[in-house]
């Protein structure tokens, strides 16, 4: 994986409870994380690697200590309270809702 410093972390949506997170190298896409946090503390999420994006699954301990240590501030590691699904796939595109069905954003 490329040095971290050329990683950028986009939050994309944040509610009380839940947050994603686009990450970055430049304008490519690398990764997409879900995460959603509950009232006893524990936090599940999802990391979404992007088949390309050059990330292995040795990498993927550095992008969720990243993640946790700069941009969930109220969670504490190696409680057991962090579970984390991680899946590789390819984007497909994002999708909209419409009177008549989805249809791809452009």
């Amino acid at each position: 994986m490329k040095n971290n410093l050329q990683r950028q972390w986009r939050r994309e949506v944040r509610t009380p409870h839940s947050e994603r997170y686009t990450v970055t190298l430049g304008d490519k896409p690398l990764a997409f994380v879900d995460v959603h946090l509950f009232a006893d503390g524990t936090l599940e999420g999802t990391l979404i690697l992007l088949e390309d994006s050059g990330v292995s699954e040795k990498d993927v301990s550095v992008l969720l200590r990243e993640l946790e240590e700069n941009y969930l501030p109220g969670v504490t590691l190696g409680e057991g309270t962090l579970v984390y699904a991680v899946v590789s796939g390819r984007l497909l595109g994002s999708y909209e809702s419409m009177p008549t069905g989805y249809a791809a954003m452009e």
